[in-house]
């Protein structure tokens, strides 16, 4: 009873981390590039039973093993990328498959983010919505009359009379385990060795995606699926602290007994 018991706590803890997790998942569905998470279960140790301890073992089941619970393993971030929306605005910009902008923190640092909804600074820089400097640096003129950013980073502006000039090329950074990533903010990472190797490229290069200009990317969180998974993780705590009040119940019994 005991086991029974520590057994459903275990697995009311961990169903508690998911449906919070879930929950997270939900509340931020309309959150540009946001990225769900997911919850990875493990089992505890397991202890084997002897025939010597419990006599009504067959003989047939010699390497029979009674389990102490579940914990939660690791919440992980999932980087798919989200459906892709059009704004029409030409500064919105959306990673058509893996990657991240870089951007230059205050700090001297680079983080990295998949929110493309870009703007200009007083002084002309192009900026996330935060503020940041999106690496390696682009700057347009007050006057230019449109720009233009093809799928594979390339940064053009025309001038009043219409005629076009460069402006730089936008860089694209991927990394082996992007789950690694440290969140320090919405939608911004930083790097830590857990990620593994650093890549950086062009985008459209060999295992990084394209960008698509007047387009953001929104959140992949699935409602159906986060639903699905909210009911089940419900279920299962409902399930589990039945477990212990059922137990609870049964160990009063046992202390009550007399002989």
């Amino acid at each position: 009873m005991i086991r029974a018991m520590a057994n459903s706590m275990a697995a009311c803890n961990a169903q508690q981390i998911k449906l919070d997790t879930v929950a997270g998942n939900l509340a931020n569905v309309n959150i540009q590039a946001y990225k769900k998470s997911k919850v990875i279960f493990t089992s505890l140790v397991y202890q084997q039973m002897v025939k010597e301890q419990n006599p009504v073992l067959p003989d047939k089941v010699p390497n029979l093993f009674d389990g102490t619970g579940v914990k939660v393993a690791v919440v992980d971030k999932v980087f798919t990328t989200g459906p892709l929306k059009e704004t029409g605005h030409l500064l919105d910009l959306a990673i058509e498959g893996p990657g991240f902008f870089g951007v230059a923190l205050p700090d001297g640092n680079v983080a990295y983010t998949r929110a493309g909804n870009l703007h200009l600074d007083k002084e002309g820089d192009l900026v996330t919505d935060s503020g940041y400097i999106v690496a390696p640096g682009i700057k347009l003129p007050e006057n230019y009359r449109q720009v233009i950013i093809n799928e594979n980073g390339k940064v053009a502006f025309s001038d009043a009379t219409g005629v076009l000039h460069e402006a730089g090329q936008l860089e694209l950074y991927d990394f082996t385990a992007p789950s690694a990533l440290l969140k320090i903010e919405d939608n911004l990472y930083l790097y830590i060795p857990a990620a593994g190797e650093i890549k950086s490229g062009k985008p459209g290069e060999t295992g990084l995606g394209n960008l698509k200009q007047g387009f953001y990317e929104g959140a992949n969180v699935d409602l159906i699926e986060e639903m699905t998974l909210l009911i089940e993780a419900l279920r299962a705590y409902q399930l589990n602290t039945q477990a212990i009040r059922t137990s609870n119940e049964m160990w009063g019994l046992a202390n009550n007994l007399r002989k």
